[in-house]
């Protein structure tokens, strides 16, 4: 109701027994309908809050879930501690929304970001949030599978290369909740059942980053094992995994020997 009459909460509060005009009623109610069918809220008012911040969504994108804050937190942490506020780059791969990435650029002064996605149109929306939040200047977007587009677009190594993949199973499609399996974009969900988006971005990280340079992922429940398992080639350290508020490791920190 707040978004169909365009009143910020406390008038919503104070004005709550005022009968409202059919074309008001109309246009409220035309929205509960979509949501009723399974539209995420997200997509009808087309803003989520992500640390802190109102971002953009459209259904271009994955609406920006609370545990990846995790792994903002952690990538935050883990650059600061291992380069304070020095000039830093880093990637974000996958980049949706840009939720990672503006949030990276808002917590870190000295860091330049470049952030792909395989879809234009999530580029898009990524390029007015980062506008939005005026940090459109510290990041750079490119579209391309996964890391492809830093090989040809990106000469300069990286301190660390941060993602949140697609880990949701093929067998688990049919667990999601219609809101989510029904609305929001495959391409940013699914995997294959070899969790091959991790299997790539291990792979080609090492030809990216720094010495010392990191990799933080966000991960799906019960798949840590794997991933690690996918970390136990020379040249890599996993240093932690990180639990989110229900206890599932969800963000995993790994550090590049070089």
């Amino acid at each position: 109701m707040m978004h169909a009459l365009g009143w910020e909460r406390v008038r919503l509060y104070r004005d709550f027994l005022e009968p409202l005009s059919p074309p008001d009623f109309h246009r409220f109610w035309l929205l509960v309908q979509r949501r009723a069918r399974g539209e995420p809220l997200q997509y009808i008012t087309g803003h989520q809050e992500f640390w802190g911040l109102d971002f953009k969504v459209t259904p271009a994108v994955l609406i920006p879930r609370p545990e990846t804050e995790l792994l903002v937190e952690e990538a935050v942490r883990r650059i600061r501690g291992a380069w304070g506020d020095t000039e830093v780059w880093l990637a974000d791969v996958g980049t949706g929304s840009g939720c990672i990435a503006v949030a990276l650029a808002r917590e870190l002064p000295g860091a330049r970001v470049v952030a792909t996605d395989v879809s234009e149109a999530a580029l898009r929306v990524a390029r007015e949030n980062a506008l939005r939040h005026h940090v459109g200047d510290r990041i750079r977007f490119y579209q391309g599978h996964m890391v492809d587009p830093l090989r040809s677009n990106f000469a300069r190594r990286l301190n660390a290369v941060v993602s949140n993949p697609p880990y949701v199973l093929p067998q688990e499609r049919d667990t999601l909740g219609v809101d989510v399996r029904d609305h929001e974009p495959p391409e940013a969900l699914l995997t294959d059942g070899k969790l091959s988006h991790y299997q790539e971005l291990i792979g080609m990280a090492p030809e990216l980053l720094v010495p010392g340079g990191l990799l933080l992922l966000e991960m799906g429940s019960g798949q840590e094992d794997r991933i690690r398992s996918f970390l136990q080639v020379p040249g890599w350290e996993v240093m932690e995994t990180r639990k989110d508020l229900q206890g599932i490791p969800r963000c995993l920190v790994a550090r590049h020997l070089g």
